[in-house]
């Protein structure tokens, strides 16, 4: 029995890819930041420069496939920086405390002692 198999399989080898692209970045950018996507965009561009080398067109394909994912891992790495950042300024927000290093309730007064 022949059938259409190309399919089914890059697309496993798309969710795959994109599984492992996600721990990826949220490992490297824990560990090094954004310092790991110049590699990253490094690998997808010759990962890609394979997939338009070869001459099989199902190993083409999946090389492609996984080359785009790098690329994208790359730009990821940029994005969760910011998100980064973004959770950061929201967990310490500007103005809060004081010189003294008092904080001070919702209205501005100083909290009184019992």
């Amino acid at each position: 029995m022949s059938g259409y198999w190309v399919g089914p399989l890059a697309a496993g080898v798309t969710v795959a890819a994109i599984g492992f692209g996600h721990v990826l970045v949220r490992r490297l950018h824990a560990r090094w930041g954004t310092r790991p996507a110049g590699a990253l965009f490094f690998a997808a561009a010759l990962t890609m420069a394979a997939a338009c080398r070869t001459a099989n067109d199902l190993a083409s394909a999946l090389a492609g496939l996984v080359a785009v994912t790098l690329f994208w891992d790359g730009v990821e790495l940029y994005r969760q920086e910011k998100r980064h950042q973004r959770e950061k300024a929201k967990a310490h927000p500007q103005g809060v405390g004081d010189a003294e290093g008092g904080s001070r309730t919702h209205m501005g007064a100083r909290p009184t002692a019992p």
